[in-house]
């Protein structure tokens, strides 16, 4: 996953294989590895929360049309949820 928005977070990047999940800071220029029990972006979800969520178990995709992202043509899709969050 790579942010595009807002501009302070453009280009921070998480990587996830198997259990493990990194974390890229452009403007650092660092690649730390990153516990599931940390919080997501500092917010309230941790990132076990959020990468435990499967976006072909848990949503229903629609196809919005494309268009280009940083030069690179790219999807452009909605996801609804297949069932309610639950307490999120």
């Amino acid at each position: 996953m790579r942010y595009q928005a807002p501009p302070k977070e453009r280009g921070t990047a998480y990587l996830r294989a198997g259990d493990n999940t990194w974390l890229y800071l452009p403007n650092a220029e660092k690649v730390v590895r990153v516990g599931a029990k940390q919080n997501f972006g500092g917010g309230d979800f941790s990132n076990a929360d959020i990468f435990r969520l499967s976006l072909i178990d848990d949503y229903l995709p629609t196809l919005l049309g494309e268009e280009a992202s940083e030069g690179q043509a790219c999807h452009k899709l909605e996801l609804k949820a297949k069932k309610p969050l639950g307490g999120l």
